[in-house]
């Protein structure tokens, strides 16, 4: 599968002349409607997104297990929450987003960005996704 880089690079090569320049930030002020800069206001039909980025989706997978005998896993009652998993959670107002200008005039939203003091490292995710630490 793609990431946003792969396509944005392949859009590049595919229609060099033709793309306008520059990957550009914007601010999310609905789940589908984005500012850019000051005093543009981007509405839905101008936007395209990936489906991960307007989606709720588990990033770690957990089931509360109450017992296992060696060959059956049993599970909480299903009327109680089994349902332990860390979820990415999608866009929402006031997220900021890269966006990659298109030639039809609309905008290309590559995903949510964040500022490098907010990047965990691999061991911190983990201990926030399992509760260690």
């Amino acid at each position: 599968m793609l990431g946003a880089s792969d396509l944005y690079r392949v859009m590049q090569q595919a229609g060099a002349s033709q793309m306008p320049d520059g990957i550009q930030i914007g601010t999310m002020t609905a789940h589908n409607e984005c500012m850019l800069g000051d005093e543009i206001q981007l509405k839905p039909f101008q936007l395209y997104f990936f489906e991960t980025s307007v989606m709720r989706y588990p990033r770690t997978v957990k089931i509360q297990v109450v017992g296992y005998d060696g060959d059956t896993i049993a599970h909480k009652p299903e009327e109680q929450d089994n349902d332990l998993s860390v979820y990415m959670e999608p866009l929402k107002e006031g997220d900021l987003v890269a966006l990659a200008p298109m030639p039809d005039g609309r905008y290309l939203v590559l995903g949510k960005i964040i500022s490098g003091e907010e990047v965990l490292s691999l061991e911190e995710q983990i201990a926030e996704d399992w509760g260690e630490g």
